[in-house]
């Protein structure tokens, strides 16, 4: 009966080194990912600030073309 006995290495127990260049590079990745995020963002406001100026700019030359 001992002969079926087999030790078993518990799942988990030999994970590999974390190398500091892999830390660092995702760190850097997360970062930089936030930056474009940020100015995705940034390039939105920009687009709709431009957009409500055309249309403010286009209502008042209607306006004014209509006053002639």
């Amino acid at each position: 009966m001992s002969d079926k006995i087999v030790d078993l290495k518990p799942r988990g127990a030999e994970r590999p080194a974390v190398r500091p260049a892999e830390v660092w590079h995702c760190q850097v990745n997360l970062r930089l990912t936030r930056i474009e995020r940020m100015l995705r963002r940034l390039e939105w406001q920009i687009w709709v600030m431009l957009c409500g100026g055309c249309v403010l700019i286009g209502s008042g030359l209607v306006d004014w073309l209509a006053g002639h």
